[in-house]
């Protein structure tokens, strides 16, 4: 995890790191089913109750990776 993303998720409230967390518990089985079509591999979604929070994450199949580049928390 980069430092800039480490950084992002130190500033997130509780309910969304709990939130950030089950998302990411079921993305990494199935990250596209996650990808709205035309997204490419680096998709942004909406996580969290009401979609409070955008997480971007960046597919990679090769290395069989899923990787957080941004997380917003708008609750």
């Amino acid at each position: 995890m980069s430092d800039q993303v480490r950084s992002m998720l130190d500033g997130l409230p509780a309910e969304a790191g709990v939130a950030l967390q089950a998302f990411m518990a079921a993305v990494v089985f199935d990250p596209w089913s996650f990808a709205p079509a035309g997204s490419g591999n680096m998709p942004t979604v909406e996580f969290g109750p009401g979609g409070q929070g955008l997480v971007t994450f960046l597919i990679r199949d090769d290395e069989r990776e899923v990787l957080i580049t941004q997380v917003l928390w708008f609750g």
